[in-house]
């Protein structure tokens, strides 16, 4: 009897030291942002840019006063000028320029009269008459704390484009100016007037919208002009809710940011318990085996494969993306992955990077990405149990990179390919756009812009 019960105890205390020798570990999902947020600027100085040529004179006319593109001058006044604070901002901090082929410093006041004819038409000399506008001469070098905002009709031809896309690359997207964006605001009004065409040879074509009356001519579609904000992407983003939010802007306006170092206001992650295929173990509180316990938390999933399982496993997921208001929707296609692997060491009591040459970086792969309606990430995570060398539990962390962005589509609709054009649409504005489209993606390419982050707990047995 004293034998038995000195076996029962000797059974009992190796068991509790098996059991106490077991390391726990837990999966913690860190969500921060990698790619830089810029703060909003606390103190901020804009520099307004009033394209002041003929060709903008058709949006202003005494048949109607109040024409779309005359309240833009002063929605833009009530959100800029007031910063969105109590106070308004100081003359100091706002700087009002007409543009032409330079820049001519004017006040409040002289903004304001953008919405009479006599600022485009050279009969008044405070407004002296210019030939064209160079858009690319108020585009200086970015720094923080400034904004600069441009009003124009963007007709240009195709070198003028060429030198203001070099101009805005050179400036605000390269390696040095992280967290700076380009933001593009486009707004059909009502246009009564001359459309200079871009060949040097001065002539034009007349574009009436309305009749003497101030009527709208039947199947005249409007005539667009934009809005340029160049600055920090946190800045151009506060400004473009404030002008969504007030409610004044047309309903067929278009935003859009180019933001290539902010695509999402956080890391999409994964979330709920999509239906597992066979294969898998029903899912586990936590996985363990003879040298380790995982834990995972909220943000990572546990999965635990059947016995003798070789054949590769999927599982779909959709989880929320949440991508920043009129930011550039991501390229599905060019989303790209970077996977980290760590197994359990029974030697070292702590989990391990494998060799760069393991057939474990290959074991588990996100592919078929799909971006629906700008709301839900879609992907399918296949498990392939035959790269998972031995038994044992493993840590898989993949980061999501963006590498591209979508065009839009409006960007054709409203852009005209040729010079002769008689109609509403602006002429190479497409090329423009793209332009700054591939701006966004050269420096998505040639950096870390993570998106997603999906940690994965899985036992192999």
């Amino acid at each position: 009897m004293i034998r038995v019960k000195s076996l029962v105890l000797a059974i009992a205390t190796s068991m509790l030291v098996v059991a106490c020798s077991l390391e726990n570990e837990k999966i913690t999902c860190d969500l921060s942002l990698t790619s830089i947020q810029s703060p909003q600027s606390q103190n901020l100085s804009i520099f307004m840019y009033v394209d002041g040529t003929p060709s903008m004179r058709g949006y202003v006319n005494p048949q109607n006063t109040k024409t779309r593109y005359a309240q833009t001058i002063d929605l833009l006044d009530q959100i800029l000028f007031a910063g969105g604070t109590v106070a308004p901002r100081t003359k100091s901090q706002l700087e009002y320029y007409r543009l032409g082929e330079t820049s001519a410093k004017t006040d409040r006041d002289g903004y304001l009269k953008a919405r009479d004819s006599k600022f485009y038409d050279g009969t008044d000399p405070k407004f002296p008459p210019l030939k064209v506008s160079k858009i690319e001469t108020a585009i200086t070098p970015a720094i923080d704390g400034k904004l600069t905002v441009i009003v124009t009709d963007l007709y240009q031809d195709g070198e003028d484009v060429t030198k203001l896309n070099k101009k805005i690359r050179d400036n605000y997207f390269n390696a040095n100016q992280v967290g700076y964006a380009v933001g593009i605001l486009g707004i059909k009004s009502e246009f009564n007037g001359d459309i200079f065409l871009e060949d040097g040879s001065n002539r034009n074509f007349k574009y009436n919208t309305n009749d003497a009356q101030g009527n709208k001519v039947k199947g005249q579609e409007f005539r667009p002009f934009y809005i340029i904000f160049l600055g920090h992407s946190s800045d151009i983003a506060h400004y473009f809710k404030n002008l969504s939010d007030s409610k004044k802007l047309p309903e067929d306006s278009k935003l859009a940011i180019f933001s290539p170092n902010n695509l999402v206001s956080g890391l999409s992650y994964l979330q709920g318990y999509p239906k597992l295929p066979e294969g898998f173990k029903t899912r586990p509180q936590e996985l363990g085996d003879a040298n380790v316990i995982l834990a995972g938390d909220d943000k990572s999933q546990l999965l635990e494969l059947e016995s003798n399982i070789n054949n590769p496993l999927n599982i779909n997921y959709s989880v929320p993306f949440q991508s920043i208001n009129n930011t550039l929707l991501i390229e599905s296609n060019s989303l790209q992955t970077e996977t980290k692997v760590q197994s359990f060491d029974s030697i070292e009591k702590k989990f391990k990077e494998p060799p760069n040459n393991s057939s474990l970086l290959k074991a588990l792969e996100l592919s078929k990405w799909q971006i629906d309606n700008n709301k839900n990430l879609n992907f399918v995570t296949t498990i392939k149990p035959s790269d998972i060398p031995e038994t044992g539990i493993y840590k898989f962390t993949v980061d999501v990179l963006a590498k591209g962005v979508q065009e839009q589509k409006w960007w054709s609709e409203w852009s005209a390919n040729n010079n002769t054009s008689n109609d509403w649409r602006t002429y190479n504005l497409q090329p423009f756009l793209q332009g700054l489209k591939s701006s966004t993606d050269d420096i998505l390419k040639n950096n870390k812009v993570v998106v997603g982050r999906f940690c994965y707990g899985i036992q192999k047995n």
